[in-house]
């Protein structure tokens, strides 16, 4: 277990230090959104629109942090040739920016409130935290230097962690309403990010948290992981493989018996 919560700690300190290479958190939701104002509206964008949104912000990156953090965050925003999803993307920075839950709350509904109601619909609720622990999983696992197999295991285990949190986060916002207001949305928000029971999807580090947690309830170790991961994916319909003595001829089967008989004879003689 230790071992477990040794590697989780490494590799969130590993992350944040590349989120902080970012940039995004020395500004408000505010700033960012003007940053952004020349594609309102719009749903992607292409490089040279994030380029221009960087150049509002006057961040300027050295060619180590442009190639290892920033060009490495936003491939994780392509939907197709050099084009980025802005809804996500602007998920992500407005999670790192530097402002309070309650600000990010107004931030995130008027994001994700895509009939321009002045309602957040529960289907829309739903897409917004998915997109947001979705968003957040995909660019913290390209942070980590992992092989492709550790890869795979993080985006199952996120998948999962994703659809068990995420049902509890609309059934605590909603109440089995149909939809609700900015108030609420607000109040509920505030009181799930303190809330450990609950997700906290206005911070990037309670995610990982919660992932975390998720992954080693029942504490288990990287191996036992890469273990279970094996086990769950093999179409088997028991969880085990057969093995060679299965496979012998029924008469064969009992040699096992016969040894263990063998044996007792033996000890028998000695005494």
């Amino acid at each position: 277990m230790g071992c477990a919560q040794n590697r989780g700690k490494v590799d969130e300190d590993v992350i944040e230090e590349f989120e902080s290479r970012l940039q995004f958190s020395r500004f408000t939701v505010k700033e960012l959104k003007l940053a952004f104002s020349h594609v309102s509206g719009a749903s992607s964008v292409s490089r040279v629109q994030i380029q221009k949104f960087i150049k509002n912000l006057k961040i300027e990156y050295s060619y180590d942090d442009q190639k290892e953090v920033f060009d490495s965050f936003i491939k994780h925003f392509e939907v197709g040739e050099d084009t980025y999803d802005l809804v996500d993307l602007l998920a992500a920075v407005f999670l790192l920016s530097n402002n309070s839950v309650e600000e990010k709350a107004l931030a995130f509904f008027d994001l994700f409130d895509r009939r321009a109601s002045g309602s957040l619909y529960k289907e829309d609720a739903e897409f917004a935290f998915a997109s947001i622990c979705e968003v957040v999983c995909r660019y913290s696992e390209g942070f980590l230097d992992e092989d492709e197999e550790a890869k795979r295991m993080h985006v199952d285990i996120w998948t999962r962690m994703k659809e068990a949190k995420v049902p509890k986060l609309i059934d605590y916002f909603f109440e089995g309403r149909a939809f609700i207001k900015y108030e609420t949305f607000k109040t509920s928000l505030m009181k799930a990010s303190g809330n450990t029971e609950l997700l906290d999807i206005t911070s990037p580090q309670s995610i990982r948290r919660a992932l975390m947690e998720f992954v080693f309830t029942p504490h288990k170790s990287k191996i036992e992981l890469q273990e279970m991961y094996k086990v769950r994916k093999s179409k088997a319909k028991y969880a085990f493989q057969e093995t060679e003595s299965s496979l012998t001829p029924r008469s064969d089967r009992n040699t096992p018996r016969n040894t263990l008989d063998s044996t007792a004879i033996s000890k028998e003689k000695s005494t």
